[in-house]
């Protein structure tokens, strides 16, 4: 057989092997995968206590492990995957909470006091010894022969124990607020009291200094722990902060590190805070630099949560968690974090429900990645009120497959009292949570609609401008989430001018939020087309939860039209007593309202002259004038005057636009007809007429009696017959070019391709 084919055959046979032991075994290719999915921390053990497990101190191969009531379990963890069971010390009086391990002894913050025992040798500790009298003792840390005590209410009493089976008398240092727990380093004392950290110099135990605080947070402190310059305190409700405190007279202000929870327990080491959290068990922050934590990191050690206290030994992670201690393996220190997106919600008030939505979770754990209803463990939902109490109304989200989110809707919250509110969710898998969401935006419940209440607007209107000031609005809205609503919440902000009998006009339009003075207006709104007579304004204005609301009337304000006029320049006459024909011409026509000014062609709607005798009758001629706008003047050129009778005479022209009532020019200067004179040129000597003959410039125009020529007169657009001859010329022109073009066109082909035939033979 050809040895190609062999060596194929047995890959075959090799891949079938290996894939029916894959089956058989019953692990699949999702299995296989996640299996190797370690680059993260991840629980190895869990070792069931005696009692509820508070607090944990590991010395050498051994952990100690406070029990509440039980007093003290001590585990072996020279093989920390493979723990011995519990050995339990009892104690006989109170609970016992934290504890501390040195020098052969553990001392217990045995609740009323502390219980100090022998543990030279763990397998075979001895009894119990006490002091009694503290009101309640948290935490203890030991330190040169003295034991430090974090007392909830007496705050700070530091110990003799030289002499660890007969404690010396407790020497007390008030602290503000409950004391917690206490960590020494070097000659201060650091104790998480209250919503602070307090610092204690501690440099003579028995005359120690006055207290010095530094603010944590909102919320109560829980565990501390120093780590070189820094001081890093648990948060009871969420949280880590961290304090520079490299001179510890003058501790630096808080940065915090966000965790899912209350952070009860503390320990850090080599850039890496390790964190016990009450719910949430395992947490991680990064702190290489301590003044830009990472974000957190989470493993979940799946029994009932609760945990108080954390111990790093080596590569492993011990924390005190309720029913026992959990085993995590931190070669990899960080763990799983589930990324939760922010709900919305949606109030609708007339059904008085809630809609939930838009909710998607994933796993930084590729095997899960997307959070479905296949992989979540709990994926609940909480009201609660603005100052974060629980409203009494959740429950659990639904997957929605064809949105792919999480949601609810028709959440009935009839129940609530009136105000603002907010949801919370909460989600955990196999590897990490519960992990809450984001707060969503808040809402307000109201079990009647909100209203929104408008101000009067107040109006200026000025008369030379035409425009109008809408000025001073405002309009407040009962839902406190909106209150004085500005330019990003109102979705209506309109006025409206209206008559006085309550008939709206044409000009409407948006209001403009004055951030300045936190007020809406408009300004210089264009009136100038109303006509005379009172009006007054309404604002309305709506949002995103009332119904639209208009303001009351404003004060009413008299539109007055403005008057403009037309100054027109004294006509120019000359007469050609050959032609018996005259020009007029040098007229000017100014508007007073702006933005027309001079009034040119386009802009008049009558430009009429008329000649008038001097006894102010007027005469059969008259006609339009025409603009040369060359000149930029009004005129009439070669109007015919002959059929006059002798005499004097004088021209007026009359215009108007559409801003003036018609007008008239002052009278022109006065020219003589006379029809019988010879045309023989007279001599150059000939006397002109006395100056007396023409009437004074002060002469009174035609009375408004005299009715110049009616609006009727030939239209403007008549055209003159030369502009006629003139087209038809520039048409004949036109067309002789063309021709002379094609003539030459012709000629010039037939030369060349002659030239070129006779070239060719």
């Amino acid at each position: 057989m050809n040895k190609k084919i062999i060596k194929i055959l047995i890959q075959i046979a090799f891949f079938f092997l290996v894939f029916s032991s894959i089956v058989n075994n019953g692990i699949s290719i999702k299995d296989n995968y996640k299996t190797s999915f370690k680059t993260q921390a991840q629980k190895i053990d869990f070792i069931p206590t005696t009692n509820h497990a508070t607090g944990i101190h590991i010395e050498g191969n051994y952990a100690y492990v406070a029990v509440n009531e039980e007093g003290m379990d001590i585990i072996d963890i020279s093989d920390p995957t493979n723990p011995g069971t519990p050995l339990n010390c009892p104690t006989t009086k109170g609970r016992a909470g934290q504890l501390f391990v040195t020098g052969g002894y553990a001392y217990l913050a045995n609740n009323d006091g502390i219980a100090t025992i022998d543990v030279s040798d763990p397998t075979n500790p001895g009894t119990p010894n006490y002091l009694t009298g503290m009101y309640q003792a948290n935490d203890i840390f030991v330190s040169n022969g003295y034991a430090f005590v974090a007392d909830l209410r007496d705050g700070l009493a530091i110990i003799d124990v030289s002499d660890p089976t007969n404690p010396g008398t407790p020497n007390y240092v008030a602290i503000e607020g409950n004391t917690w727990s206490v960590y020494v380093e070097g000659n201060y004392a650091y104790l998480a009291s209250g919503v602070q950290l307090a610092i204690v110099d501690v440099s003579d135990p028995t005359n120690p200094g006055t207290p010095i605080y530094q603010y944590t947070g909102e919320h109560a402190s829980g565990d501390v722990f120093i780590d070189g310059n820094y001081a890093y305190v648990g948060n009871h409700v969420a949280g880590l902060a961290i304090i520079d405190i490299s001179d510890p007279t003058n501790p630096g202000e808080p940065v915090y590190a966000d965790t899912a929870h209350a952070v009860y327990g503390v320990y850090v080491d080599s850039g890496h805070a390790y964190l016990a959290d009450y719910r949430t068990d395992y947490v991680h922050v990064d702190v290489s630099d301590p003044t830009a934590p990472g974000p957190a990191s989470y493993v979940r050690l799946g029994e009932s949560g609760d945990s108080e206290d954390i111990f790093v030994s080596g590569n492993y992670a011990f924390v005190a968690a309720h029913s026992g201690v959990g085993i995590i393996d931190i070669s990899t220190p960080e763990g799983n974090t589930l990324t939760i997106s922010q709900p919305s919600v949606s109030f609708d008030q007339a059904s008085q429900t809630i809609d939930i939505t838009g909710i998607t979770v994933t796993c930084s754990n590729p095997v899960h990645d997307t959070i479905d209803d296949s992989e979540a463990l709990r994926k609940s939902y909480y009201i609660n009120t603005e100052g974060d109490s629980y409203a009494s109304i959740g429950g659990d989200l639904l997957w929605n497959s064809s949105l792919a989110e999480w949601r609810i809707t028709d959440v009935n919250v009839s129940t609530l009292s009136d105000g603002n509110y907010y949801v919370k969710c909460y989600f955990e898998d196999e590897d990490v949570g519960p992990i809450p969401s984001p707060k969503s935006e808040l809402f307000y419940y109201c079990s009647t609609p909100p209203t929104i209440t408008v101000s009067k607007p107040i109006l200026s209107y000025n008369q030379s401008t035409q425009t109008l000031d809408i000025t001073d609005v405002t309009a407040t809205c009962s839902n406190p989430n909106h209150d004085k609503l500005d330019d990003k919440e109102a979705t209506i902000h309109s006025y409206s001018i209206f008559f006085s009998n309550e008939t709206s006009t044409s000009i409407s339009g948006n209001l403009a939020w004055n951030g300045a003075n936190s007020h809406w207006q408009a300004m210089d709104v264009d009136v100038s087309s109303l006509t005379s007579g009172n009006y007054y304004v309404t604002c309305t204005f709506d949002d995103n939860d009332a119904e639209p609301s208009t303001s009351e009337k404003s004060e009413e304000f008299t539109f007055v039209p403005t008057t403009y006029s037309l100054t027109i320049s004294t006509p120019v006459v000359s007469y050609d007593q050959p032609t018996q024909k005259i020009n007029i011409t040098d007229i000017t026509v100014e508007c007073s309202n702006p933005s027309h000014g001079e009034l040119g062609g386009g802009e008049v709607t009558v430009y009429n002259y008329q000649v008038f005798a001097t006894n102010e009758t007027g005469t059969e001629i008259f006609g339009n004038l025409s603009w040369n706008a060359d000149l930029s003047e009004w005129e009439a050129l070669n109007v015919d005057v002959s059929s006059l009778s002798e005499g004097n005479y004088y021209v007026i022209c009359s215009f108007k636009d559409s801003d003036t009532e018609l007008t008239y020019s002052p009278q022109s200067n006065l020219f003589t007809f006379q029809p019988d004179l010879v045309t023989t040129t007279p001599p150059e000597t000939t006397t002109p007429p006395p100056e007396t003959t023409t009437p004074p410039e002060t002469t009174t125009p035609p009375p408004e009696t005299i009715t110049p020529p009616p609006e009727t007169t030939p239209p403007e657009t008549t055209t003159p017959p030369e502009t006629t001859i003139s087209s038809e010329v520039t048409k004949n022109n036109s067309l002789k070019s063309v021709a002379i073009f094609a003539g030459l066109l012709t000629t010039t082909t037939f030369v060349y391709f002659s030239f070129k035939r006779k070239k060719k033979s």
